[in-house]
């Protein structure tokens, strides 16, 4: 199952005076993975910093929306970015992904 947390994504190429960005890089994910050996879940995401390790499903869960945001704002928005865009054109989508046998 997967499942939008944040998923204000507007496609402003085109508009009068952007030059086009591509939204695409706005869009992230997260999943969850079982280590049978270490007996947590593990993070797989193209968010930079984003490492979770979790005994359960919902400790993963939380620590990935407390982190998640912050790690996208901090690693993946310029300074440009910041200074040029509206605030609702800089919220980013992270798409996760529940493991297959936790799904709801």
């Amino acid at each position: 199952m997967t499942l939008a947390i944040v998923s204000t994504m507007p496609d402003i190429r085109g508009i009068a005076g952007n030059p086009g960005i591509d939204m695409a890089k706005r869009m992230f994910s997260v999943a969850a993975h079982w280590d049978d050996d270490a007996k947590v879940y593990y993070s797989e995401s193209d968010i930079t910093g984003l490492h979770i390790e979790a005994r359960t499903i919902e400790e993963f869960e939380e620590a990935m929306m407390d982190v998640a945001p912050t790690l996208v704002m901090t690693n993946h928005v310029s300074k440009d970015d910041l200074a040029n865009l509206p605030p609702q054109d800089l919220i980013p989508a992270i798409l996760w992904q529940r493991p297959a046998d936790k799904a709801a």
